[in-house]
């Protein structure tokens, strides 16, 4: 019997350790079941419920109508409705009124909170943003600035200024206050500019890099505003005219002002005085005055400002002749000549351009030199590891990038980029396919290399280089339209424009424009005459074709395509026809001048010299 029991009682120790592995087994086959059907059921049921007044326990009531709805539902929605019905605000009123709402907008916003949805559109984006706003739904409001991003343009971006700046809209802001004060000089006869409060106004004048010829368009801009409504304005005015640089508007402004000013407030006057004084005791040529000026001025009015005190021009390399670009008198000034070089790679770091590689009685060069604008001297730098010509140099980040090329036997896929610091030049990975004349651009954080010919083909592929991941990737990027070799490109607004060049005996004058947020091309006005060989910049909204090939023949000639017009016309030409490299360069207002009145004075001597030498040998 004892044996027996002692059997039995090991018999159950072995099936209960059998049910537990089988448990565990059960346990470890656990899933989590998420219905994403009833979820939506669920919330399609409730606003059903809304709808139809079924178990609702709140009345909102707003303008003439009456909105039924759950507390409970309201209340896990946000802070807004949470703290109206809990907490020490909370109010047990079965009827509640809102305000700044319409009946339209609280039915969508309902509508929302029940579901989760919602229609946006132009017409009613500004109602659902206040709404949204008012009641606390952040990614009802930040979808709402979304909406509004991707509609900016110059007829509506002053309105949507002050709405980011009403509602905290900070990318909204940030990209409506880059295209205000980019495109300031036309935006500021717009109606909606008279209708900026103050607080918008002073934001955009303070604005060191806003695009206007001189202090006065924002002086005249400024005075168009007050004069909308003086008489509310005056204070506002006065602080107004602080954050101007004053000083460096034109004397006869400020007294034409002075004079006209319809309102009889002292502080105003006072500062269009002090600003004439000042101007009085300035040198013609300052930019800024000296740190122990006798009296206490705001800051602004101290120094002209940034988009004043610097200049940015184009410089360009036509044969061995490095000449730059005067807006201002519309002249093209030599600066030097480098080492003879054919199909070189040409680049700006700061006040320095950079001129590397092509290639010298058909053999290709490694070497490089430098031009320095400060000192207008040329000294060397480090040979590249690859001798290469008709390749792209590109700056990014402080760094510049040999991009393919040809080797003078093959195209290349081979990319080094040159640190200035250490004057040395390293290997990168490959590209992936072998580039021989390449549109080589950057966008201010990645590298594209586009087009060009890979020894048996005109490719329409992009490769394009992320510093961050260091990796080449050819699938990211479209096909162009058409086979390009040779062609010119310049990177403007998240656009690269790629103009021109040829492939076979086919010669481009179209223009092809890689919109960088769409991902897609598009073509806009094509160029006068086919063109390929030249160089291309971009500044303030236009683009800049210069010299190169025209079919069979050089030119000289330089055109200049307005993005916002979509229309080409032309400047002064370059001194000589050919085959042209150039690119932006961005000076001290005072450095440009010395620099093209020095090399003026010195290639005029040039001149005489070479004719009197010309007439002796002719007498000879």
């Amino acid at each position: 019997m004892r044996e027996h029991v002692t059997r039995c009682f090991k018999d159950w120790k072995y099936e209960m350790r059998r049910i537990r592995t089988k448990l565990a087994v059960v346990e470890t086959t656990d899933e989590l079941f998420y219905d994403d059907s009833f979820s939506k059921k669920l919330s399609q049921r409730t606003n059903h419920l809304r709808k139809q007044n079924i178990l609702t326990d709140v009345v909102l009531l707003v303008d003439d109508q009456m909105f039924p709805a759950h507390r409970i539902i309201l209340a896990t929605s946000g802070d807004y409705f949470f703290s109206m019905f809990s907490g020490s605000l909370a109010t047990n009123e079965k009827h509640i009124r809102i305000h700044g709402v319409s009946a339209n907008t609280m039915e969508s916003i309902l509508s929302y909170i029940y579901c989760g949805s919602i229609e946006i559109s132009e017409e009613n984006v500004q109602d659902i943003l206040e709404a949204s706003a008012l009641m606390l739904l952040e990614s009802l409001k930040e979808r709402c600035g979304k909406f509004l991003r991707d509609r900016i343009d110059e007829e509506n971006c002053l309105r949507i200024f002050s709405l980011s700046k009403q509602f905290s809209l900070s990318t909204l802001q940030t990209k409506t206050f880059e295209l205000i004060t980019s495109h300031f000089s036309e935006l500021c006869s717009h109606p909606d500019f008279q209708l900026l409060d103050a607080s918008a106004l002073i934001d955009i004048l303070s604005c060191e890099e806003i695009s206007v010829p001189n202090e006065d368009t924002i002086f005249n801009a400024a005075l168009t505003w007050f004069n909308y409504d003086s008489h509310q304005r005056s204070d506002d005015f006065k602080n107004i005219l602080k954050v101007i640089h004053l000083p460096f508007v034109s004397i006869e402004l400020l007294k034409k002002c002075k004079e006209s000013v319809s309102v009889d407030n002292s502080n105003i006057f006072s500062l269009l005085d002090s600003a004439i004084e000042l101007i009085l005791s300035r040198s013609f040529n300052d930019d800024c005055f000296p740190e122990n000026i006798g009296g206490v001025f705001p800051e602004p009015w101290m120094s002209a400002r940034k988009c004043e005190q610097f200049v940015t021009s184009i410089v360009a390399l036509g044969g061995p002749t490095l000449n730059i670009y005067n807006f201002e008198v519309d002249h093209w000034t030599e600066l030097g000549k480098c080492t003879p070089r054919h199909c070189p790679g040409l680049a700006v770091l700061g006040s320095s351009i950079y001129v590397v590689g092509g290639s010298s009685e058909w053999k290709r060069k490694s070497s490089g030199e430098c031009f320095s604008i400060e000192s207008c001297t040329w000294s060397t730098i480090s040979d590249m590891n690859t001798p290469r010509s008709n390749f792209g140099l590109v700056e990014l980040r402080g760094k510049l990038y040999a991009i393919g090329g040809y080797d003078g036997n093959l195209p290349l896929r081979k990319v080094e980029v040159y640190d200035i610091k250490t004057d040395t030049w390293t290997n990168i990975q490959d590209m992936n396919s072998p580039r021989d004349g390449a549109c080589d651009v950057s966008d201010g954080e990645c590298l594209y290399s586009i087009g060009g010919y890979d020894g048996s083909r005109y490719l329409t592929s992009t490769d394009f280089y992320d510093p961050e991941t260091k990796l080449w990737n050819d699938e990211k990027i479209p096909q162009l339209q058409e086979k390009r070799q040779n062609a010119m490109c310049a990177y403007y607004d998240a656009k690269i424009y790629v103009i021109g060049g040829y492939y076979d005996d086919h010669f481009h004058k179209s223009v092809e424009v890689l919109d960088l947020d769409q991902m897609k091309w598009l073509s806009v006005a094509p160029l006068p005459k086919p063109r390929h060989y030249g160089g291309a910049s971009a500044i303030n909204g236009r683009l800049f074709v210069c010299g190169g090939w025209s079919v069979q023949f050089p030119v000289s000639t330089v055109d200049v395509y307005s993005i916002d017009e979509d229309i080409w016309s032309t400047i002064s030409d370059l001194p000589t026809p050919t085959m042209v490299r150039c690119s932006t360069i961005n000076l001290h207002r005072k450095l440009m001048l010395k620099v093209t009145s020095e090399q003026s004075v010195v290639n005029k001597r040039k001149n005489t010299i070479e004719m009197l030498q010309y007439k002796v040998s002719s007498s000879i």
